[in-house]
């Protein structure tokens, strides 16, 4: 008897087969691992080479105390670190001890220590060890070291929201009168004295005006400048190879 639901599963059979015999790899061809990999695992896969790898603990800075034997080194307000004093490099062989610690866990090698402002160390690290690292008690992060470029103040303007109608500039009374009072930090990244990011006028040696109260000018060999919170501002030229102190008071 020609039944239509034996016919149906007939035919599911038959493809069940098909599909079965499609998914087998003929005899001879290359078999894939059947061992466990970082992706079957779900764990995430990292470019083997040069990491910063961050720790818990306090650097220089910042520590207050806490392990046995060693004294705070954090400087109190307003006072700088000293980064040389016998407490200082105790602690910072302390810490240096842990970084080799660590690295020795995953059988990584230090290759740098960084203790002042940040705990961490960079090593040469395989996938296998960034992923080990990563989940070992008391490391913030694994992070790869990478080379990052200052940008130059021109370009980045609009990026830093200074410029345009509802920029910061604005706001403050345009370019002309918006930095004024305002003492700049220069991280140094390497200077170049004669970028037009330096242009400007020759300091004078006349002190400033009511109508332009923060117009900085020199004083024997130092700076000086009325900062907007009321303090003023004295600074001196620092010389170095191909950059005299008169590169400091005359324009670009």
């Amino acid at each position: 008897m020609n039944h239509p639901n034996l016919r149906r599963r007939a035919a599911l059979l038959a493809g069940a087969v098909l599909i079965t015999t499609a998914l087998v790899a003929p005899p001879g061809s290359a078999q894939p691992p059947t061992g466990p990999t970082a992706t079957s695992l779900g764990l995430p896969t990292f470019a083997p080479g040069r990491y910063v790898v961050t720790l818990a603990d306090k650097p220089v800075a910042t520590y207050q105390g806490g392990v046995s034997g060693l004294k705070a080194t954090k400087p109190a307000a307003g006072r700088k670190v000293v980064v040389n004093s016998a407490d200082a490099k105790r602690y910072r062989t302390f810490l240096s001890g842990k970084h080799a610690e660590v690295a020795a866990r995953v059988g990584a090698k230090v290759t740098h220590d960084y203790s002042t402002a940040l705990n961490a160390f960079t090593a040469s690290l395989t996938s296998k060890q960034v992923n080990e690292l990563s989940k070992t008690a008391g490391v913030v992060s694994v992070v790869p070291d990478q080379m990052r470029v200052a940008l130059d103040d021109r370009k980045s303007t609009d990026f830093l929201k200074l410029s345009g109608n509802s920029g910061v500039w604005k706001a403050l009374g345009g370019t002309a009168s918006a930095g004024k009072g305002v003492v700049v930090g220069v991280v140094d990244t390497g200077i170049w004295p004669e970028s037009a990011s330096f242009a400007g006028p020759a300091l004078g040696t006349n002190p400033p005006t009511a109508a332009d109260p923060y117009r900085p000018y020199r004083s024997g060999s130092e700076t000086v400048m009325q900062k907007a919170d009321g303090d003023t501002f004295t600074g001196s030229c620092e010389a170095g190879e191909q950059f005299t102190a008169r590169t400091c008071v005359t324009p670009s």
